[in-house]
């Protein structure tokens, strides 16, 4: 059982969710979401949403102010009280940094 890949730059994130651009001949096109699994830095799978033989739109430049894609909802966090801390508690508190390698979204 194959699976359908397109190119990532014809995907488009939009929160948690992914959307592609097929394109119609009368010059229209359409956003439908589709579901993703694995992605590496060229390629991702489709899980769901598009069928073989389908095209999507690469270059998003052109259309983006036609993309009808949802709006992010962006929840900014209440205010937070300041802690009072001692005044050497920056040379005594201490936390492990650790890097962070790759994205959420180039699982593989």
């Amino acid at each position: 059982d194959s699976q359908l890949q397109i190119p990532i730059d014809a995907a488009i994130a939009r929160g948690d969710k992914f959307f592609v651009a097929i394109p119609h001949e009368d010059g229209t096109f359409e956003t439908r979401e589709i579901k993703v699994g694995s992605a590496n830095d060229a390629i991702i799978t489709i899980r769901e949403g598009l069928e073989v033989g389908q095209k999507v739109i690469l270059n998003h430049s052109e259309i983006k102010d036609r993309l009808n894609l949802p709006e992010l909802k962006l929840t900014v966090p209440p205010p937070v009280e300041p802690v009072a801390t001692k005044p050497d508690a920056a040379k005594t508190d201490t936390a492990n940094v650790k890097p962070v390698i790759g994205n959420a979204a180039k699982k593989s």
